[in-house]
């Protein structure tokens, strides 16, 4: 299965039960496809964000990014790494910063 050229430039949305093959079936080979095109033109080639939290499509798109000549184009963003970000470490007041996380840990895990 392939991206038509037309939409590598906009969104596209993925949907399935858990286990239906969505990361197999069409994630990777559509990142695949992504980070192959153009390639060898820094001017022209696809890059991205990805947001994860387990990590394994990371890998998967660190490989990716290898095997079509663009290691260096891969930075990771993490605790251990040598790029790191803290949501805390800001000039919010105590009442924001205990607002921001409750309505990240709501988005994230719902209300129960």
């Amino acid at each position: 299965m392939e991206i038509p050229e037309r939409g590598l430039y906009t969104g596209i949305g993925i949907f399935g039960a858990i286990g239906a093959s969505k990361t197999t079936g069409c994630i990777l080979p559509y990142t695949d496809q992504l980070v192959a095109f153009k390639a060898r033109d820094p001017a022209k080639r696809i890059g991205g964000l990805v947001l994860e939290v387990k990590g394994g499509f990371c890998h998967e798109v660190k490989r990716l990014l290898a095997k079509h000549g663009r290691p260096e184009d891969y930075t990771e963003v993490s605790l251990h790494g040598d790029y790191r970000y803290n949501p805390l470490c800001n000039d919010l007041d105590a009442y924001a910063l205990a607002y921001n996380i409750a309505s990240l840990l709501n988005n994230l895990f719902g209300k129960g």
